[in-house]
This record gives structure tokens, sequence and C-alpha cells, in this order.
């Protein structure tokens, strides 16, 4: 049975997870509910689904009585009681069939498809970011109530004189122009959010550790105007750019782009919101890389 990620097991780490107090829950958690461990960190050890989506953290300490308890801490379980966000999101019982039973119980482990779509709800923030970059196409307009009254009669009636009330024609010009050019830049987004989105596109996350979650993802528009996504190739974790070579050279002209701009630099990626048309890139983040988030980028592939 294995007990790690695809490429996160060397004999050393190994070793340490066999002499861990945690290895029975380790065990367990992998046999039962399919997840790997990637890293051990200070407060356990840290496992992902097939995917390479970090789920949570398993581990084995003493509570305050002196007493060896098995715990396990996600962010995506919350108990409605606890000292602290951590004892919220804690699970702990000195009997591994206890914590085991829970665990499934109150379904703490979110499945696969649960995480995906996780994922996928993050991909309006790129969609936005890059539609704000193409100017703005909001059509509100500023007029005075007797412009108004002077547009209204002209357009219902074809007269205005007898009213007495008086339109300026550059006023209203300007206002047409300027209504014009929103529709011209809304169907330049429309157009260019269809090019970028709908066809097959990079989404590259790199977390606390510097490890990388990479998948192909595409778009599909819907009759609502809505977008469903679908993964052209699954989530997959990586300990270095330089596994996945496709990417190397996105990522070098990313470093070139960026450094020197202020921004703070993550495994290569920029933390910044914002779309970058020398690269064709779309940055984003949530909040600062952690041991679950992510600072990411989409791009064509």
């Amino acid at each position: 049975m294995t007990l790690f990620l695809d490429g996160y097991e060397n004999d050393e780490i190994k070793l340490r997870l066999m002499e861990s107090p945690a290895f029975p829950l380790v065990r367990e958690i992998v046999f039962k509910h399919g997840l790997r461990v990637a890293r051990q960190t200070n407060t356990g050890w840290l496992m992902c689904n097939q995917h390479g989506i970090a789920i949570g953290k398993a581990n084995c300490t003493k509570n305050p009585e002196g007493v060896l308890e098995y715990t396990w801490r996600s962010p995506y379980y919350m108990k409605e009681r606890g000292s602290d966000r951590a004892d919220k999101e804690t699970i702990h019982s000195a009997k591994l069939s206890s914590l085991m039973g829970v665990l499934k119980a109150k379904r703490v482990i979110p499945s696969v498809e649960n995480m995906i779509e996780r994922k996928m709800k993050m991909l309006g923030a790129p969609v936005r970011y890059l539609r704000r970059a193409m100017g703005d196409s909001n059509k509100e307009v500023s007029l005075s109530s007797n412009s108004v009254h002077a547009l209204l009669a002209h357009y219902l009636h074809g007269e205005i004189d007898s009213r007495k009330l008086s339109l300026d024609r550059s006023e209203c010009k300007n206002l047409l122009d300027k209504c014009d050019k929103a529709d011209s830049i809304k169907r330049m987004k429309d157009e260019k959010c269809d090019a970028f989105f709908t066809n097959p596109f990079y989404m590259v996350g790199v977390d606390e550790f510097g490890d990388y979650l990479i998948g192909k993802v595409r778009m599909l528009p819907t009759d609502t105007g809505d977008h469903k996504t679908e993964m052209i190739e699954d989530f997959k974790r990586y300990k270095s750019i330089e596994e996945y070579p496709d990417l190397i050279p996105f990522m070098t002209m990313t470093k070139a782009v960026y450094e020197g701009r202020g921004h703070s630099i993550h495994g290569g990626l920029p933390i910044v919101d914002e779309y970058n048309d020398s690269l064709d890139a779309v940055f984003f983040y949530d909040t600062r890389p952690t041991h679950y988030d992510h600072t990411y980028v989409v791009t064509p592939c």
C-alpha cells in the first residue's frame, strides 16, 4: 500500500513516518479515504487527495492530561464549539477507531469532486481581472433633469420647443459616443474572454511550501450565459516547475517581467491580482500562500 503522494516518498521521510506515533492514523486514512502523505510539518503529516490537493493533517500528541491522542485537523471541517479556530478545526481521540468513526460519520474529509469544485469556483476572479484590464464598459451617465426631460420629449413627441426646453447637441453626441464605446469595449471583453477561457488553459498554483498544483482547464458556455468548467488534464502536485517542462519558458518570462517591480514573488509567481498583457496571463490569489491556499496564474496552453 502506497502511503505517499507520487514523487514525495524517499527513504528518510518514509522512516520518519514509520517511527511516528501518528503512523497508525496515517495508515488508516490512506486505506479508508484514499489520501496520501505529501509532507511532514510541525503540526502533523500533511495529507492530500489523489490530485495533490491538501486536505488535512494527521498527528498524535499528548493532551493536557498527558494522554496520547490521535488528531485530524482540516480547514474544510469546523466544529460548532472550540476554544479557538485550531480547536474547532481539530478532531481528537485517544482511540483510533473512535476518531475514524467520527471522520466517516460526519463526512469530515471532503470528496475529490468537492475539492475540484472549490478550485473551479476561484476562476471567477481571473475572468473579472481580465475584463477589468480591457477598460470600462459601464454606461452610467450623468444628465440634468432638464436634459432628460428634453430627450424624452424629443423621442416621444418629436419636438421640444413648445415646452421651452433646450437640448445641447454636443452633450448628446458625447453621451452617444460614450455609450457606443462602452458597447465596443464590452464586445472586446466578451471576445477576449471567450478566446482565453473556452480554450484549454493552464491553472497553476503555488503553496507555502513552494509546491506546484498544475492542471489544464477550459470553460464551457451554457444557455444561461454562465460557464461550466471541464478538466482537460487533472491537477497534480509537483515539487518544482522543472518537473513540468512545458511551463518552464512561461515561468522564466514571468520572472523576467516581474523582477524589480516591487511585488512579492513566491515560487516564481507574483502575489498580485491582475492581467498581464505581455504574458497573456492572469495572476490572482485569495490569501497569501499557506499549506492549503495558493497564489495562482492562468495562461493559455
